[in-house]
């Protein structure tokens, strides 16, 4: 069992945030087939030939596959927590330069060490060259501008949409509610003197209070996974709720559906993104719309009485009412891959069994 204790310094410096070179490497281990996932799936079709095409033409690419697949330890430094909720892919690709080659080798090393299975000498001559570091963040870059920058404003408004979520019950209910669905395997328990957060995995490590506090890190391509050894900022990352609406943009447009021939083809759409709160501008990032064109449609559906809209600090959101809710769940009947919102693998299989440390 692993176990985080934490005091109110603690929770007070824990924060939500988003990781892109996270999405990036956890990606190649769904192209590669290493964790499948039934929902990315469709996404995961019309990559793979990118894919495959970057494996042949950029050697670090091989390199990184290599390292993903282990359901133990994975190199820290290729994918170092975020430091903050607005960090970029250009300003993680420069924490991962600035490793020192000592400590690469190090971390490396116990990958390779920990890992079954042969490593191709081609891959292990990477590995162990010394500009180990500078190839690595080439393929990382490499991976990111080719595979999830064309649909990173999708994949953003997802996580981000997480966080808000997660925001709302951290502020109305404090860190258990914000916390409760984050995995079947995460639990947290209240003390005298604050709490612990406990994860069922197949070691045992207790990690004391640390002024710095945790991140939580949500992720669509990853499983639940934890951030434990120094110099790294102690981090949890955890399936992102709704995931599969990643996919569903892209199958929506090749598919009619009664729904859409009742209130158009995009409130349609914008109506099934709605299973949660959603902010105007993490709908019209998620389907690429402009915000005049999102902010219309909503001002329909909502005099429509499919939708509401109630303030949350600064943001707006909306959310489905009972009557959107039941014209979804009537389209969904007939056809059940209209509907992304029942994404149920994320803590399923191997991305619950086997948590990668």
């Amino acid at each position: 069992m692993l176990e985080f204790d934490v005091d109110p310094q603690d929770l007070a410096a824990s924060r939500f945030a988003i990781s892109p070179i996270n999405e990036t490497g956890r990606a190649l281990d769904v192209l590669s087939g290493y964790r499948g996932d039934v929902a990315l799936r469709p996404w995961a079709d019309r990559a793979r030939g990118r894919f495959n095409d970057l494996c042949r033409q950029v050697p670090p690419v091989r390199a990184l596959v290599t390292l993903g697949h282990t359901d133990g330890y994975q190199p820290d430094f290729i994918s170092p927590p975020p430091t903050g909720p607005r960090e970029t892919m250009a300003d993680q690709l420069e924490i991962v330069r600035a490793t020192p080659f000592d400590q690469a080798r190090q971390e490396l090393h116990r990958t390779i060490t920990e890992r079954s299975g042969p490593v191709a000498e081609e891959v292990r001559a990477t590995l162990q060259a010394p500009d180990v570091v500078a190839w690595l963040a080439a393929g990382l870059e490499a991976v990111w501008h080719e595979l999830i920058e064309p649909d990173w404003p999708a994949i953003h408004a997802i996580l981000e949409q997480d966080l808000l979520h997660r925001a709302g019950l951290l502020l109305a209910y404090g860190w258990a509610e914000a916390l409760t669905d984050l995995s079947a395997h995460v639990s947290w328990r209240s003390h005298e003197n604050g709490g612990s957060i406990t994860a069922d995995v197949p070691w045992d490590e207790r990690c004391p209070p640390d002024s710095d506090g945790l991140l939580f890190v949500p992720t669509i391509f990853g499983p639940l996974a934890f951030c434990t050894d120094p110099p790294w900022r102690r981090a949890i990352l955890y399936p992102a709720r709704g995931r599969a609406t990643l996919t569903h943009r892209h199958v929506q447009e090749d598919h009619g559906d009664a729904l859409s021939e009742l209130v158009t083809r995009t409130r349609a759409l914008l109506l099934r993104a709605m299973r949660q709160p959603v902010t105007t501008t993490q709908l019209t990032r998620q389907h690429g719309l402009s915000l005049g064109t999102t902010g219309h449609h909503l001002s329909i559906l909502r005099r429509s009485g499919l939708i509401i809209s109630t303030r949350s600090g600064k943001f707006v959101l909306y959310r489905r009412t009972a009557l959107g809710d039941a014209l979804v769940a009537a389209n969904t009947s007939a056809d059940p891959s209209a509907d992304p919102s029942a994404d149920t693998s994320a803590d399923q299989g191997r991305t619950g069994a086997d948590p990668i440390r």
